[in-house]
């Protein structure tokens, strides 16, 4: 069965930020500081929005340069998905004796990338460091699941 991809956040900004304020691209696009062709290329799904776009967007239409940022990269990661599940690249596992040496060392790395609350601490910590809060990753996820090729 195929999964439903996130929509491209182009269509977020067709309907929830040009048809309800009546705007037409073009009109868009110099409220953006953009060219017609920039805008109309992200709007129709044939270009990505940048981070400069997030900004402008942000400045323009409101919603946090980051959730437009969040769109994109739900997108772009699902389509890439697609692209590679037919991939036969299988986790990398060191071999026995590699393991047992590995196991001796208490600050070694889980071969396996379980979760451990180290693990997790470790992640929190990196996130921490990039401006992103658990907050933001949950909702990242609730979208993705809830919102699955819903428009706007």
């Amino acid at each position: 069965m195929a999964m439903k991809l996130p929509p491209h956040p182009g269509l977020s900004i067709r309907h929830d930020c040009l048809e309800p304020l009546g705007l037409s691209v073009t009109a868009a696009a110099g409220l953006l500081g953009l060219s017609r062709q920039a805008l109309n290329n992200v709007v129709n799904g044939k270009a990505a929005i940048s981070a400069d776009m997030a900004i402008r967007l942000d400045r323009a239409f409101g919603g946090g340069a980051e959730a437009w940022l969040r769109l994109q990269m739900a997108h772009d990661l699902a389509l890439a998905r697609e692209r590679n599940r037919h991939l036969a690249i299988r986790r990398y596992r060191p071999s026995t004796r590699a393991s047992a040496a590995a196991a001796d060392k208490p600050s070694a790395p889980q071969a396996r990338g379980d979760a451990t609350p180290a693990r997790a601490m470790a992640v929190r910590t990196r996130l921490a460091r990039l401006g992103i809060t658990e907050q933001d990753v949950a909702g990242a996820v609730g979208w993705a699941r809830g919102r699955e090729g819903k428009p706007g």
